[in-house]
């Protein structure tokens, strides 16, 4: 489970309490904070001690950069096969992970991403956000199915994915981006 955190001292202990209460056996959590102002990554680490002492969190810091930086930053020191995003303000379902992983047991799916419920309120302003989240997500597998890209992962939903190979390294027979060839 990836967290990407900026700012976010007020929700992250829920966040990460709703990702420990999980069914899913064997998970391991890995909060990024990125270059927060407050007292994000001090927060998660005290409250959180015994569980980072055990091993089922690990606790990241870097200047802030961003969501995508910060992910890039945890990709780059995961171990597992597979990961499952959220955001630090995100609380999840108990079931959540284990409905998202047998999905990948398909070699032809790359990515899901899961129901997003807007609060516990309904209303007007929740209404619209549940149908900007399904316009969204339509949009995104047409996108797929026209062009074979996935644009971006609807937000705020919880989503997984395989972890991203690693290119190989550039052979002789193989030029490397950065070395230019002769026309």
């Amino acid at each position: 489970m990836l967290i990407p955190a900026y700012n976010e001292e007020k929700v992250i202990v829920r966040t990460i309490r709703s990702v420990l209460n999980s069914d899913y056996a064997n998970l391991h959590v890995i909060v990024i904070d990125d270059g927060s102002s407050d007292s994000t990554y001090d927060i998660t680490r005290e409250s959180y001690a015994a569980e980072i002492a055990a091993g089922h969190i690990q606790v990241l810091t870097k200047p802030n950069s961003g969501k995508a930086a910060a992910l890039n930053f945890a990709l780059d020191r995961l171990t597992e096969e597979f990961y499952v995003g959220i955001d630090a303000d995100t609380v999840i379902a108990p079931d959540a992970i284990s409905k998202l992983i047998p999905h990948f047991e398909d070699p032809l799916i790359g990515a899901v991403a899961g129901n997003a419920k807007v609060g516990n309120r309904v209303n007007l302003w929740t209404r619209w956000q549940a149908l900007e989240y399904i316009t969204s997500q339509n949009f995104e597998r047409r996108a797929l199915d026209l062009f074979n890209v996935v644009t971006v992962v609807p937000e705020p939903s919880a989503h997984g994915a395989p972890r991203p190979s690693k290119p190989p390294a550039a052979t002789p027979s193989t030029p490397s981006p950065k070395t230019p060839t002769s026309p």
